[in-house]
């Protein structure tokens, strides 16, 4: 068993940056030790310079955590968002599809998604439209992508024209899917007003926020939903939304204070962090998990002060992996280039083995050292960090793809 994992499955859990981890240890010891004084309550209201000097010298790993305040506008130059753009933090990423598709009914009639979406996000979509006027219409662009190489331009045509022909005023799509597609989010909505009216925009950025920029300044949608335990890689899981477009903002703002006071959108760090950031207090509020708040926080500030990879080291990355899977018979399963992300798929089609799993083929990796995800047809997930790659992990890699490749299925994925 290896003492060092090589992880690449942050599009499932991202591993823990050190300073969230650091921020996330003292955090800890200070509940064992002093519980939730009103050394704790000054923290979380003013930051850590409020405290004395002794407890700051016990408990470094908090030193980043400024207030809540601080903390959205953090994350709003994370978003490339203006300073004036709202942010939402929630304990659950599904609180905050929920708000977003109640948003969408509003002034939609009918909603286009793809295949592209989170499934647990579209059953959530599904049941909010259930009962009102809005209806949802599915486009499926996955096999156009992945196995007849569309590029970008010819994909924002096709969506465009289904769009319209399909009658919708609605988007809910995801900026970068579960398999690592970047969709051209900007292109299409920008294609889409020069042919019909579009309503209202919704964009699942729970795989892009600390993966790919989400440049928000560019106004391409109304509502951007994210989260921060994936390549944020704070761990603890809470949701993060944005809003910030002229257009829609005075609506979504209505609407949150309306389905707030009604109770139909409850969630208790919504309610908490909104406490924090403008200084009100509410009698008898519910206990709140507050973790995820510092160490996030701690995450954010972590890929804020990191050097940017630039692309042509991010296609090294990926060129240098794909070639090392080819070698020992897993083949590259990849969009257009211009669609490309840090989630690399591979297949094996040699050998037939129906018994073997998914996770039989997960551990195998694992055992040899590779933290990954393989689904149950065969289908190999590698998310990629932003360092390159180094010789010894290289040759990790290599030993644990080879170790899996007799135990795949042939069957289409798409």
């Amino acid at each position: 068993m290896y003492h060092h994992t090589l992880y690449l499955d942050a599009a499932r859990l991202g591993k823990m940056s050190p300073l969230a981890c650091n921020a996330s240890i003292d955090l800890a010891r200070f509940a064992t030790e002093h519980a939730c004084t009103l050394y704790f309550s000054q923290l979380l209201q003013d930051g850590f310079s409020s405290w004395p000097s002794a407890l700051q010298e016990q408990y470094p790993g908090l030193s980043n955590w400024e207030g809540v305040f601080q903390f959205k506008q953090n994350l709003r130059q994370l978003a490339g968002a203006n300073r004036d753009t709202e942010v939402l933090l929630t304990s659950r990423g599904a609180s905050l599809m929920k708000f977003a598709a109640r948003l969408l009914t509003g002034p939609c009639r009918k909603v286009l998604m793809t295949d592209t979406c989170w499934p647990a996000y579209k059953k959530i979509l599904q049941r909010e439209l259930h009962g009102t006027c809005t209806k949802s219409s599915e486009v499926l662009v996955r096999h156009r992508i992945f196995r007849e190489s569309i590029s970008p331009s010819a994909l924002v045509e096709y969506l465009a024209s289904e769009f319209v022909r399909k009658k919708c005023d609605g988007l809910f799509v995801p900026l970068v899917d579960n398999l690592g597609i970047r969709l051209p989010i900007e292109a299409l909505v920008k294609r889409i007003r020069q042919q019909a009216e579009l309503r209202f925009v919704v964009v699942d950025g729970a795989q892009a926020i600390g993966h790919v920029p989400l440049q928000l300044k560019a106004n391409y949608c109304d509502f951007l939903l994210a989260g921060s335990h994936k390549w944020l890689r704070a761990f603890h899981t809470m949701g993060i939304g944005f809003f910030g477009n002229p257009s829609s903002c005075h609506y979504i703002v209505d609407s949150l204070q309306c389905w707030s006071r009604t109770g139909s959108i409850d969630d208790p760090l919504l309610a908490f962090s909104d406490e924090l950031a403008t200084g009100t207090q509410r009698p008898f509020g519910e206990t709140v998990q507050v973790a995820p708040l510092l160490v996030a926080d701690a995450a954010t500030r972590e890929v804020l002060a990191k050097q940017p990879r630039t692309t042509a080291d991010q296609q090294t990355n990926r060129q240098r992996v794909t070639e090392i899977a080819s070698r020992v018979g897993w083949n590259p399963v990849a969009p257009d280039s211009a669609m490309a992300s840090q989630i690399l798929l591979f297949e094996n089609q040699l050998f037939h083995r129906e018994r073997v799993t998914g996770n039989d083929l997960r551990q195998t990796l694992l055992s040899h050292g590779v933290a990954a995800t393989v689904y149950r047809n065969g289908l190999l997930r590698l998310s990629l960090p932003d360092e390159p790659l180094d010789s010894t992990s290289q040759v990790r890699l290599s030993a644990a793809l080879a170790a899996v490749s007799p135990a795949t299925h042939s069957r289409d994925f798409f």
